[in-house]
């Protein structure tokens, strides 16, 4: 039991302490509340000055890959410091004499059909003839040249003396000159497919699902055959887009193999324009967010009735203090050169959750503190109070939370890491601004600060039509002013009573 008390004794201690400090913290802010305003505003406003520098990326490889311990990625970079060299100098070889060496834009397009045979002569003609509109029909307009299509922007092959596009798949081989145009398609070899004039490529990158002959030479049948189309310039990837999306709409939404196969494509920069809509969905459903919090708190922190003790002016300062912790979070990680990734984005609505539930604990805090002090206290006295009691709880709520995702900042996943720096980050200016922030403020009248309310005087006749409609919602001691007098005159009205002795009827 003894063991108990004295640690028991202890917690207290250092909640105590916390809690003076805080209370220091609270009269220093009401001594100086235009001070901290400023502060926290430049502080704000330098902060921002990183969000210009934020690096986004969206490559699903790079984000969801373990950084550690992971050998793919390694040995990825040892191959790519081993050939970086060889590569260059094809780039730069295919580039001095096109001009197009560099790949801008790619289409890929794979037609399978599980179970069924692609190399059919069928599938292959129907395949022949998507290839033949994607290399003719998909035109577009550059630098104000029109009918620009694939062979004039294809990634030249890097065989010296030719000019032959980069081969786009087993479609290439295809002959119409010939009795049977895919003929060379039905003597596949198992390893290695050669192009005339153009590099080699192996067959499992072409085809999938194969059916080798009995002696293993030649491919019999395969489910899946992949078409790559390489070009340099990324509009030409729009316009194949949306060639694509109209032969999917054939046969009854089949797409162009109707029943003899199925049709799946993409262009280069999908993943990443999923990823940015998804992105652009959020901030809509973040503005939204901000609107409908702002607008509960207005509500729930002002009174119709009390108009000295309402608190709808600070609920202004309470979720503006969260939207400066966003911008500041997300500035400061810029300025660290933390990546932005799809996945931190949601950062911003758990700060605005946080933030708010921060500033109800310390504006419920202010209120109380109302008849928690004795008489005659002052504004510095009330604040100093209300965040001594508050301080405490939104302290330790903040410092556990920051540790959770600091903790998640050591994972293996990047996107996991700048997820969890970013919110980390993020609650703590959440905690600093509303600590700050959301008790800045002067009463509007020291003499009214025990909350008593005085309305506008009118007349008479205005005083009684708004005791009956306000009924038993006033708060006890609430005054109301006699037009009659220059001073006020006090009329007491305790909650669901009316005393109508104390009102002039004489005026109705």
């Amino acid at each position: 039991m003894g063991d108990k008390l004295k640690h028991g004794s202890k917690a207290h201690f250092v909640e105590h302490k916390i809690s003076a400090l805080f209370e220091q913290i609270g009269r220093w802010i009401a001594r100086h509340p235009f001070v901290v305003l400023v502060s926290c505003v430049v502080l704000a406003g330098i902060l921002l000055g990183g969000l210009p520098m934020i690096k986004s990326v969206s490559n699903a490889e790079e984000l969801y890959t373990p950084s550690r311990n992971n050998r793919a990625a390694e040995d990825k970079i040892k191959w790519e410091e081993a050939t970086w060299k060889i590569e260059a100098q094809r780039a730069q070889a295919s580039g001095s004499e096109q001009g197009e060496g560099l790949i801008e834009g790619l289409g890929r397009v794979l037609a399978y059909q599980q179970g069924a045979n692609v190399l059919s002569t069928e599938a292959l003609t129907s395949i022949f003839a998507l290839h033949k509109r994607i290399i003719n029909d998909v035109t577009i307009t550059i630098d104000g040249v029109s009918g620009l299509k694939f062979a004039d922007l294809c990634v030249r092959t890097a065989i010296p003396g030719s000019n032959a596009c980069k081969a786009t798949g087993l479609m290439d081989l295809v002959d119409e000159s010939l009795a049977d145009p895919f003929a060379a398609l039905r003597n596949l070899d198992t390893e290695v497919v050669t192009f005339p004039g153009r590099e080699p490529q192996a067959t499992v990158i072409l085809a999938g699902g194969r059916t080798d002959s009995a002696d293993g030479s030649r491919v019999d049948q395969a489910m899946a055959l992949a078409m790559n189309y390489e070009v340099s310039s990324f509009e030409w990837e729009d316009a194949f887009l949306v060639l694509m999306l109209e032969e999917s709409k054939k046969n009854d939404g089949k797409g162009p193999g109707g029943d003899l196969y199925k049709v799946a494509f993409q262009k280069e920069g999908s993943p990443d324009e999923e990823l940015e809509k998804s992105t652009n969905g959020d901030t809509v459903l973040l503005v939204t967010a901000f609107t409908l919090v702002m607008s509960f708190t207005v509500l729930v922190m002002g009174s119709f009735s009390d108009f000295v003790s309402s608190k709808r002016n600070l609920s202004l300062p309470a979720v503006s203090a969260v939207g400066l912790c966003i911008g500041s979070a997300f500035g400061l990680m810029g300025y660290c050169g933390v990546t932005f990734n799809p996945v931190v984005a949601t950062t911003a609505f758990l700060l605005l959750g946080l933030g708010v539930d921060d500033a109800y604990v310390m504006i419920q805090s202010w209120h109380y503190s109302a008849y928690e002090l004795p008489g005659g206290h002052t504004v510095e006295d009330r604040v100093g109070h209300a965040m001594g009691k508050a301080g405490v709880s939104v302290f330790f709520t903040s410092l556990t939370d920051m540790l959770a995702f600091g903790v998640g900042a050591t994972s293996l996943f990047p996107s996991i890491v700048q997820f969890c720096a970013y919110t980390s980050t993020g609650i703590f200016f959440a905690f600093l601004y509303q600590v700050f922030l959301s008790l800045n403020h002067t009463h509007p009248n020291p003499e009214t600060q025990d909350s008593r309310v005085r309305f506008p005087c009118t007349n008479r006749r205005s005083n009684i039509i708004f005791a009956f409609l306000l009924l038993g919602t006033f708060a006890p001691g609430n005054s109301y002013c006699n037009p009659s007098s220059e001073s006020p005159k006090a009329l007491v009205l305790q909650p669901r009573t009316l005393d109508l002795q104390a009102l002039d009827l004489q005026a109705l």
